[in-house]
């Protein structure tokens, strides 16, 4: 007789364009769960909630993952697609599909993943639910009744319409795919012959009680006192698991979201987790572990200046994707490099490896500074920033990486004059002839012209061409040498002004 295989919780993960309402859909989805309610409704932030409904008079779960929205974030939503069992796919019926729905489309292919189409917005003045579905035809998904399988559910979150519906379909779908707690989703590494136990998803410091990990249990189950093994090598000596509610539990089961304290070392972003039946089991078991090879291929000229960055974030799911917004901030002049980051606030230690780098930043992601860090960046002039939004971050990045690009030219000028006459002050369209003397070094036809005036940067113009004695000419160089010079650009000019011929 054949033992009866238990069923596990689907998990879920929302994807979609970042405006097409996947955050008010999380909230919306987390007010329906029965247990919150009897909780009061306080959750804690681990990523991953489980959310408990009624489905054909029987009480069920699923648990959905919380991934950012930002573009920035893409490795990260990648990663919540390759645990899920099952994805959301949102989109407006304001708007219907856009890039970043095509983005998740692909993702959700690349994984293989069975989805859902959620159409979202449904009940506002703008809505066209039709449209919207014969536009989710265009880009190759054939929902029901519009020549495919694809289910599709039409929600608003706001009024909470449709939300049961989706619900079902959830369970419908996890029930058609009989998922067990045998099943891992996203195709397991095996150490030894093992299947992991859980897989991680978020990573936390708690300055009380130090480093948690938010772990899906994906296999059998993980209690109080037992030894896990992260694939990146991390051990925990399990000493506590809190659920969402902030819960102290003896154990957890498949397809639960939960909190684990006891790690040595922070475990990464989707290493899986196995059990050993001793910290010597671990250790043992660790060098079995393939080593992670991380190789620098960005090539560097003399010319450019590197800005070492410290970065400290409240979970370690955004690290990666900040280092890689970061670091994708340069120009020809001026590179961004993190040379360190972390879970947990700024502390004085990070303040130490600041004051090494006389060009470092400091960021701090959705944490704190420790008042001993932050007075000491301070005694040193490091530059501090603190942000609580991926778009405030990328808006700092853009002014910063610009000012420092000219700060960079200006430095690197070629040769340097003053404005002693104007001819021609075409200020509406940015159009000026002037003459300039030579003070020291070249200026080339093509180059740029920062203006300075009481060492502040006043205008940026193209050398559009130089003419000296009625003639034009491509160089000229030599200390006291006049010539006469039409700019195209922005910003004010006026006799006596600096300008630096460098190239931006």
């Amino acid at each position: 007789m054949q033992a009866q295989v238990s069923l596990r919780s689907p998990i879920v993960v929302i994807v979609g364009h970042i405006d097409h309402g996947k955050s008010t859909l999380l909230d919306a989805i987390r007010h329906t769960d029965t247990q919150r309610k009897e909780a009061g409704g306080i959750t804690q932030h681990i990523s991953a909630y489980q959310i408990h409904t009624t489905y054909e008079g029987t009480d069920r779960s699923y648990t959905v993952l919380d991934t950012p929205g930002h573009y920035a974030f893409q490795d990260v939503r990648a990663s919540g697609v390759g645990i899920a069992d099952i994805a959301l796919l949102i989109v407006s019926a304001e708007e219907g599909p856009k890039d970043q729905t095509k983005e998740a489309l692909r993702t959700i292919q690349e994984y293989n993943k069975k989805f859902i189409v959620v159409i979202t917005k449904c009940n506002t003045e703008k809505a066209n639910v039709e449209k919207t579905k014969a536009d989710i035809a265009s880009i190759g998904i054939f929902l029901e009744g519009w020549g495919g399988d694809i289910p599709f559910v039409c929600v608003s979150a706001k009024e909470g319409m449709g939300l049961n519906d989706l619900s079902s379909a959830i369970i419908l779908h996890a029930d058609v795919y009989e998922l067990t707690k045998h099943t891992y989703p996203g195709s397991p590494e095996i150490l030894n012959g093992e299947s992991p136990v859980g897989v991680v998803v978020d990573t936390q410091m708690n300055n009380t009680i130090g480093l948690g990990a938010t772990i899906i249990v994906t296999n059998e189950h993980i209690r109080t006192g037992i030894i896990l093994l992260a694939e990146d090598g991390a051990i925990c000596s399990v000493r506590g698991i809190v659920d969402a509610y902030g819960n102290s539990l003896k154990e957890a089961y498949p397809s639960s979201p939960v909190i684990i304290h006891g790690f040595d070392t922070q475990p990464m972003i989707q290493s899986k987790v196995y059990a050993c039946t001793s910290k010597k089991d671990a250790e043992k078991k660790k060098l079995l572990l393939p080593e992670k090879k991380y190789t620098e291929v960005r090539k560097m000229t003399d010319k450019k200046v590197l800005i070492p960055v410290i970065l400290k974030s409240d979970t370690s799911a955004n690290i990666s994707s900040l280092i890689q917004t970061i670091e994708a901030k340069e120009t020809d002049r001026v590179y961004y490099k993190v040379i360190q980051h972390g879970v947990g606030e700024i502390t004085p230690t990070d303040a130490q490896h600041a004051r090494a780098h006389p060009l470092a930043v400091v960021i701090a992601f959705h944490t704190s500074l420790n008042p001993i860090a932050r007075h000491a960046l301070e005694r040193d002039g490091i530059l501090i920033q603190q942000f609580d939004t991926i778009y405030a971050l990328t808006d700092w990045l853009s002014l910063h990486v610009a000012h420092e690009t000219k700060k960079n030219a200006l430095q690197l000028a070629t040769g340097s004059g003053k404005i002693i006459r104007i001819f021609k002050d075409d200020g509406v369209r940015g159009i000026y002839i002037v003459g300039v003397e030579i003070i020291h070094g070249t200026c080339n036809t093509g180059s740029v012209f920062i203006i300075m005036r009481e060492e502040k940067e006043v205008g940026v113009f193209t050398i559009t061409s130089i003419e000296q004695h009625s003639k034009k000419v491509n160089t000229i160089t030599g200390e006291g040498e006049q010539i006469a010079c039409e700019l195209h650009g922005e910003g004010t000019l006026t006799l006596n002004d600096l300008v630096y011929c460098t190239t931006l």
